[in-house]
């Protein structure tokens, strides 16, 4: 499986979706946040949670897309502290790994996530998960 909704979590009502993608691949995350602007979204890229965190600060995002395989704090470690944070805590998150799904599902429930879409595909799959995460 490529993409998979694991919790009922839905993103905020406003328009265009705020979308914050993190991953230490820093080609991979501007690529990707480019894409979801192209498709309408305002999207922002951080590198490592430092520099998310300093994101959130001043905005914040209905949707995170987190890698899993990242420095310390890993995929898991951040979206545990996002849950758990203030102004995050209702903050779709999806898991964006080269990872198997059936690998990240159970961590990654228990770290917050609410759902799953495979790195390698493009982001036709991402854009397509998002939709499915956003209220109409």
């Amino acid at each position: 499986m490529k993409s998979g909704i694991w919790t009922d979590r839905k993103a905020s009502l406003n328009r265009p979706l705020r979308v914050l993608v993190v991953d230490d691949y820093a080609v991979g995350a501007e690529a990707v946040a480019l894409a979801l602007t192209i498709a309408g979204h305002e999207a922002r890229f951080a590198f490592d949670a430092d520099s998310a965190f300093q994101c959130i600060a001043s905005w914040t995002p209905d949707i995170a897309v987190l890698d899993i395989n990242m420095p310390s704090p890993d995929g898991f470690q951040l979206a545990a502290i996002l849950r758990a944070a203030d102004g995050t805590g209702e903050t779709v998150l999806i898991a964006f790994t080269s990872l198997d799904e059936e690998a990240v599902q159970p961590p990654g429930l228990a770290a917050g996530f609410d759902a799953f879409c495979r790195k390698g595909a493009g982001t036709g799959p991402l854009l397509d998960i998002i939709a499915r995460l956003a209220l109409s």
